[in-house]
């Protein structure tokens, strides 16, 4: 008798054959458990080989306190408050303690949705059914497919300033996170004042930026932090209004000149300038429980200032612009001198050169004949003083055209001209005799290189034709003897001696 494991049935036996169909029936039923069996082997092993395993996170809760935490510091801080107690959280109890107090805390496992906790070696862990889809990977916290984290470089400039204080708090943040790579600030410092031209080129508006880089330190961070804003644009195009304003003074046109002079003067845009707030910090006393409390910081922002030139060379207008806590804003306006006097130190007046800023102010006065004087303001004279200059540049420019300009004034206005009235009273009496044969000749003050045209052949009908011009030339050069005569003539009539 033989058995043919690979078919359920077999007819080689007995007689009648059912023993061999029975011992048949027996083989082939357990072949099918065996490929049974390695189908769910390798579903199985599918299933592992693609499923994600990421750490199972402990999770606290207490009775009086709303909420769950991952972190139970956290939720320790948060238990009591207001009674003075700072209660520490013990993770082996774990508990809340304070003092011996231990107040008892609930913790639990906690997988992301989507998985299942599983105790894999005596460790807690959440499995997810399938991998994330490449390139990205499973987030060990959140359990989320991201991004591969960035690739940091520890020392690299990841954002070069200035920047912008978005918050108005008088600063920006020591460190961020840039393009999922920890930075800090490096080379920071006092706010840098910062202006650009609004309004159709209608005024001028001045902020203030903050300098420094931020450097990367080489380690990973979530990309929820942000880097502060930019400020002014890589692509920002050259603006001399704006240096001019950045240097403290305003730009405009006088007399059709391009110059940078002081705030307020005529012909100059009206400038706008919001600057940093006033930050103030106070470190409150220490008390047993808080030995050595934080500072607190006090941020007053500062109103908007605005210098309107008064376009009938009078004094400059002030506009103040104060933003409430309730957001609504409270407007002053008032003449430069009143302002000044109440703002003495303040920027607008150290460079007005109205002379009403103490000692922020200054005078500058000169001419281009006897010199350029300035006192007061540093920023202001150095810009009087370059708009000095180039007026007196374009000033002695014209200087070397005032001979001929003069000369052609008087012959246009039919004025006697000293050098020709000598020039022709040689003679006395207003006379010259002037020999036109000894004037106008090849050679001397009035040379004429010419010579008589030749004689000109042409052919007609098979016959050859001569102009005799040569014949012609003693009667064309006493013509040109009389015409001559005749400018002359003319030309002491154009200048009035005749």
């Amino acid at each position: 008798m033989s058995i043919n494991p690979s078919w359920p049935f077999s007819f080689i036996g007995g007689s009648d054959g059912r023993l061999d169909r029975d011992v048949g029936n027996i083989g082939g039923a357990m072949a099918i458990v065996q490929r049974l069996i390695v189908v769910l082997l390798l579903l199985c092993s599918s299933i592992y080989a693609f499923a994600d395993d990421i750490p199972a996170r402990k999770r606290y809760s207490m009775v009086t306190v709303d909420g769950n935490f991952f972190d139970g510091q956290e939720m320790c801080s948060l238990f009591q408050v207001g009674t003075g107690r700072v209660w520490i959280f013990n993770e082996a109890i774990p508990a809340c303690q304070w003092n011996g107090d231990n107040q008892p805390v609930n913790q639990t496992w906690y997988c992301p949705s989507g998985s299942s906790r599983l105790t894999v070696g005596g460790v807690e862990i959440c499995r997810f059914p399938t991998s994330c889809p490449a390139p990205q990977v499973r987030n060990q916290t959140t359990g989320a497919c991201e991004d591969p984290p960035a690739v940091c470089q520890a020392g690299r400039i990841l954002l070069t300033g200035p920047f912008s204080d978005t918050d108005g708090d008088g600063s920006i943040p020591s460190s961020s996170c840039i393009s999922g790579c920890r930075a800090t600030l490096t080379g920071g410092g006092a706010p840098q004042i910062n202006c650009s031209i609004g309004g159709a080129g209608s005024v001028g508006i001045c902020g203030y930026v903050y300098p420094g880089n931020y450097v990367d330190t080489g380690s990973n961070c979530s990309d929820g932090e942000t880097a502060p804003p930019k400020e002014p644009p890589a692509n920002k195009p050259p603006c001399p209004a704006c240096d001019c304003m950045e240097s403290g003074g305003s730009f405009g046109q006088v007399q059709g000149v391009d110059v940078c002079l002081p705030k307020g003067t005529p012909g100059t845009l009206p400038v706008q300038t919001t600057p940093p707030p006033k930050v103030t910090e106070t470190k409150p006393p220490a008390t047993p429980e808080n030995p050595d409390p934080d500072p607190v910081k006090t941020i007053e922002p500062q109103p908007t200032v605005t210098v309107i030139p008064n376009p009938g060379g009078g004094e400059p207008t002030v506009k103040e612009e104060t933003t409430n806590p309730d957001g609504s804003t409270t407007t002053v306006t008032s003449g430069m001198g009143e302002y000044c006097k109440n703002n003495a130190t303040g920027a607008t007046c150290k460079s007005t050169g109205t002379g009403n800023g103490g000692s922020g102010g200054g005078d500058f006065k000169g001419s281009c004949a006897t010199g350029f004087t300035c006192s007061g303001d540093g920023v202001n004279c150095a810009i009087a003083r370059a708009a000095y200059q180039h007026r007196c540049d374009d000033v002695n420019e014209l200087k070397e055209f005032e001979p001929a300009a003069e000369e052609g004034r008087r012959i246009l206005m039919g004025e006697e001209d000293p050098e020709i009235k000598s020039w022709l009273n040689k003679e006395g009496d207003h006379k010259r005799t002037i020999n036109l044969a000894d004037e106008v000749k090849e050679s001397g003050e009035y040379q004429f290189a010419a010579q008589c045209i030749s004689d000109v052949q042409f052919s007609i009908g098979g016959h050859s034709v001569t102009v005799p011009f040569s014949k012609l030339c003693p009667y064309f050069e006493m013509i040109g003897y009389i015409l001559l005569a005749a400018a002359y003539l003319y030309a002491l009539r154009i200048v009035g001696i005749w």
